[in-house]
């Protein structure tokens, strides 16, 4: 079947257009997501819907990390807290006590969800923070890469950090210490990838070089 027709080339022109930008902002989008009630057994605090996660994301974008989650309820109960882990290629703690030994991290950034900020770099046990926004459900947060730097020993670049994503819950508004207050993980027992967020131009220009093929073919075509 030919792209191009003249009882429809500029609608097809329009079509094909739209479907490689829309690839494109599709492309290399990844969201661990975690079903809904995904508490783990060790967990002694109250299962409520703010801290039980239903999907984490982080991707990288330039000298950026930009990380989105989402809970299934309204996020506002301080004594709860939310955590991001980052393996920066070191791992040098896990959750192996709890049966989660595939989590691993050598930093952590942390918010509470009455929006008090903090963190700790395990590798130089120095404090770290950024500036996570909270909005009903859902946390976002811009994390520049300077936050955590490449450590000896561990990845050579930001593009292999690996993550995690995990809420630490209250009792009778009291957050539960240690483990115990361990409530949900995304992913559950396991790291996931940062995803580098693509570049727009070569499946623009891609889309630029079948557009302009597609004119050249309707000017030669007899009227």
């Amino acid at each position: 079947m030919n792209i191009y027709d003249t009882s429809g080339g500029f609608a097809r022109t329009a079509m094909v257009f739209g479907c490689l930008v829309g690839l494109n902002g599709m492309a290399g989008a990844t969201t661990v997501n975690d079903g809904p009630g995904g508490f783990i057994q060790s967990f002694t605090g109250t299962q409520t819907g703010d801290i039980d996660i239903l999907s984490a994301s982080l991707t990288r974008s330039g000298s950026n990390l930009l990380f989105s989650a989402t809970m299934n309820g309204t996020i506002g109960n301080a004594a709860d807290t939310y955590v991001l882990g980052i393996n920066r290629g070191l791992s040098t703690r896990n959750f192996s006590a709890v049966g989660l030994g595939g989590v691993t991290f050598d930093s952590v950034l942390t918010v509470t969800g009455a929006g008090v900020q903090g963190g700790t770099d395990f590798v130089t046990n120095t404090p770290i923070s950024d500036s996570f926004q909270i909005s009903g459900a859902t946390i976002t947060a811009t994390i520049p890469l300077s936050l955590l730097p490449l450590v000896s020993g561990g990845f050579t670049s930001a593009d292999q950090f690996l993550w995690n994503f995990w809420t630490r819950g209250s009792l009778q508004g009291v957050a539960v210490a240690g483990n115990a207050g361990l409530a949900d993980f995304a992913p559950d027992n396991s790291d996931a990838g940062i995803t580098p967020v693509p570049a727009a131009l070569p499946l623009f220009a891609g889309g630029g070089g079948i557009l302009g093929f597609l004119s050249w073919r309707r000017a030669r075509k007899p009227a």
